[in-house]
């Protein structure tokens, strides 16, 4: 599994985005945006055709505590750059939700 750790920077994730899907780094250059992550990228192409504000407010909330969790809070053995996240992170990440909504904890909140 190709993992990157917090501290190693997101340079490497367009290398590891080319490997695993050789199209995916031309399609990235292609989006707009200055961001260097290409999370940070997909995300504001994907917030822009959201039309409604409460839309992209909910929507924008989750992936940052998506990403949060997958470069900081996650168990230290799942901790990976958003995009490289495969079902065992997802898996994860559903049981991490299912935690807090038990305390009454929202993640992002």
């Amino acid at each position: 599994m190709t993992e990157l750790q917090p501290g190693l920077g997101v340079a490497s994730v367009s290398p590891a985005i080319q490997r695993l899907a050789p199209s995916g780094s031309e399609a990235l250059a292609r989006v707009p945006g200055t961001a260097v992550d290409p999370f940070d990228r997909l995300v504001v192409a994907f917030l822009t055709g959201r039309r409604l504000a409460h839309t992209k407010t909910a929507y924008a909330a989750d992936l940052a505590a998506w990403r949060s969790w997958c470069l900081v809070e996650a168990p230290e053995e799942y901790r990976v750059h958003p995009l490289l996240a495969r079902r065992p992170h997802v898996d994860a990440w559903v049981d991490h939700l299912g935690r807090a909504a038990a305390t009454g904890d929202r993640p992002g909140a």
